[in-house]
């Protein structure tokens, strides 16, 4: 307490406080690298973990779901913790972070792999939301820093699949509806390099009677074992590594710099060099309206409560369908070519990483296309979306390799915007994203991210693993079909209302997700310091 009344008599040099705030996002950028390398770790090692834990993809598939059950509690968390600390808080979240991750690989209960992944979920959660808010309270109104944050958790997502990629099982895991089996012999055993061999578990012989299309298990002393080696616990261990250092900076930060933030540095700053003679933003009464007051003076125009309901609601569901298949195509992309295209677990990770690639080639060239209009992007992306689905499904069903890489890099360039176009478009033709809006499509995007995997992989583990393609088409249909509905309801408003915002107000919008979902949702936390 001390200290925070030193801070308030005692003025912080502009030099000081400068080198602070670049220190403190160069952390605060590292951070949302290691949200995405986590998130791209995931997918390509998903078979390896069903085999440590010796669970099917039915069972399985509640690992990503679990996860962004945390995640979603993690996010209204970090919106309760104001009051505390924000390097405190990353450094503690990140060291939390770093333990389960670095525990993952020796999770061989399923029930203790459950909970390592729920607050994996919560502390990124948590990480995600104050680091949105701060970079926004730190540096205002530029916006190449915030599409930076984006920037950064895509390269990571693409990073981590080729480190995983060495250290994947070469033989995929025995499941319980194993395909294209040939009568032989083998050991299914957990096997982690570090224990130097290997805990075999009960012997068995697969034999398969082609006629009647049924596996029979039956005991017997194989002749040549097969052992199943994953070594997935060397890029968790790197994962937690990297985690661990960028933690160690942010409390080093804490201990170093005495301020309770670093944007309350930036509002002593700021209160004595107002930017055009105004009052800093910080300490504007009119961040804490629900109202968006703009540049000229002027707010937005109103719809009435039926039409704007309608409009949320509408792109509410888009979001859930659209993150929910998002998810299910990275946790099960390398299961789905492991499993039924017969490849490797190291031509899953890298068919992964491809994809991410070129999703953050788009997310550059979105940075660019400013002259395209809002709702015609978002459409096209949506379109390339459920054609690159068709895509999959055919190139699956005939076995053609070309054409499933074609299609996922296809999926991957269309589906990076799609999310952040919905922020964007809501905000210019609907009503301004306020914190309560973007709350209502980050649960939603939550909710599809909890559930849409669980419900395919019970569909994969009922039906058999071509029906994901089936699903991914079904959902990306829906996604289009709610597209054209919601633009229905934005051409009635606008042809009756106008626009959020008309032609002579100087107000900004943005392709990236991060700003509009910030500038909504942590207005309380400027107003309240």
């Amino acid at each position: 307490m001390d200290g925070g009344t030193d801070q308030k008599t005692h003025p912080i040099r502009p030099e000081k406080a400068s080198r602070q705030k670049v220190l403190y996002s160069i952390c605060i950028y590292g951070t949302f690298f290691m949200i995405g390398w986590n998130r791209g770790l995931f997918g390509p090692s998903f078979p390896d973990i069903q085999h440590i834990c010796q669970v099917n993809l039915k069972l399985g598939s509640w690992i990503p779901t679990t996860f962004f059950i945390g995640y979603t509690f993690g996010s209204l968390t970090g919106g309760l913790l104001e009051r505390l600390n924000r390097k405190l808080i990353f450094g503690i979240s990140l060291v939390i972070l770093t333990i389960c991750v670095a525990v993952t690989p020796w999770c061989v209960v399923f029930g203790v792999m459950i909970a390592a992944h729920v607050v994996q979920g919560f502390c990124q959660g948590v990480v995600d939301t104050i680091g949105n808010s701060e970079i926004l309270l730190i540096w205002k109104n530029k916006r190449l820093l915030f599409f930076c944050l984006e920037l950064m958790y895509c390269i990571g997502g693409f990073a981590s699949p080729l480190v995983a990629a060495p250290f994947l099982m070469d033989i995929p895991a025995n499941r319980d509806t194993p395909i294209n089996v040939t009568t032989e012999t083998y050991l299914p055993s957990f096997y982690n390099e570090s224990l130097n061999n290997s805990v075999p578990g009960p012997s068995q012989q697969i034999n398969v009677d082609r006629t009647k299309e049924t596996i029979d298990f039956a005991s017997t002393t194989p002749s040549s074992p097969v052992t199943f080696r994953s070594m997935i616990y060397i890029p968790y261990s790197l994962t937690a590594i990297l985690i661990l250092c960028i933690s160690i900076a942010f409390l080093v930060l804490y201990f170093v710099y005495k301020q309770d933030n670093c944007t309350d540095i930036t509002r002593q700053i700021d209160t004595k060099e107002p930017e055009d003679e105004s009052k800093p933003i910080a300490m504007t009464k009119e961040l804490a309206e629900p109202e968006v007051e703009l540049k000229s003076g002027r707010s937005s125009r109103k719809l009435p409560a039926l039409v704007q309901g309608c409009c949320l609601v509408t792109a509410s569901g888009l979001l859930l369908f659209f993150v929910g298949i998002g998810e299910a195509f990275v946790s099960y992309l390398t299961v789905f070519c492991v499993d039924y295209l017969k490849w490797t677990p190291a031509d899953g990770a890298l068919i992964t990483s491809i994809t991410n690639i070129c999703g953050i080639v788009s997310v550059i060239m979105s940075f660019l296309m400013t002259c395209v209009n809002t709702l015609v992007y978002a459409g096209i992306n949506c379109g390339f979306v459920f054609l690159s689905f068709v895509g999959i499904l055919i190139s699956s069903i005939y076995y053609y390799e070309i054409g499933m890489w074609i299609s996922c890099c296809v999926h991957g360039f269309f589906r990076a915007m799609v999310f952040s176009l919905i922020f964007t478009w809501i905000n210019e033709y609907i009503t301004p994203v306020t914190g309560k809006i973007s709350s209502l499509f980050m649960i939603s995007a939550c909710f599809g991210a909890a559930v849409n995997p669980v419900m395919l992989g019970n569909i994969m583990e009922a039906f058999g693993e071509i029906w994901l393609c089936y699903g991914f088409v079904a959902e990306g249909f829906l996604v289009l079909l709610l597209y054209v509905v919601l633009v229905g309801f934005t051409r009635y408003a606008v042809k009756h209302f106008g626009k959020t915002f008309d032609k002579t107000q100087t107000y900004e919008t943005t392709a990236s997700v991060t700003e509009t979902f910030i500038q909504g949702g942590d207005k309380t936390n400027e107003v309240r310091l």
